[in-house]
């Protein structure tokens, strides 16, 4: 990887970490991975003959006048770990982030108006890296969200 991927694989990582979505002893416990976001939406995934099912959770939040929903997506087994997610801020354009943690890939970073992606420039992923410190900085009040970015989420996992 080149500079410019090893800084967005480490974006990548840091967003998913500051909205909770992270391995290890934390998942579950912290951020928008609390049972309490869990919806009712699973993704399935088959793997030989065996079909696995991977839960969606659904997250929302005010921010002064602004309102924030995230998507999330774990896919796991014993060979590799998987993060999707999308985020949007009012009708602003729609972030999507994919992660496989165990791999040299520096990850997917994609913003959508709705219809077309198309790859985040390093300033667009600076400048969400940015909004996100400073609303994490103010503390986030998570609830429970909707699936209006459900579609998208799928285009993520689809890349």
């Amino acid at each position: 990887m080149n500079t410019q991927q090893k800084l967005t694989k480490h974006l990548i990582t840091y967003i998913f970490s500051n909205l909770g979505i992270v391995t290890g002893s934390l998942w579950g416990t912290a951020g928008i991975t609390e049972d309490i976001f869990k919806t009712s939406k699973v993704i399935k995934i088959q793997y030989d003959d065996d079909i696995f099912q991977f839960p969606i959770y659904a997250a929302q939040c005010n921010v002064g006048e602004d309102k924030i929903n995230v998507l999330a997506l774990k896919i796991d087994d014993e060979d590799y770990t998987e993060f999707a997610l999308v985020f949007r801020m009012n009708e602003n354009p729609i972030f999507g982030l994919k992660q496989l943690v165990e791999s040299d890939d520096p990850g997917t970073f994609v913003i959508s108006n709705g219809e077309n992606w198309i790859n985040a420039g390093m300033y667009e992923k600076l400048v969400f890296c940015a909004g996100l410190e400073k609303i994490t900085d103010q503390g986030i009040g998570w609830s429970p969200g909707n699936l209006d970015l459900f579609k998208f989420l799928l285009q993520i996992i689809e890349m």
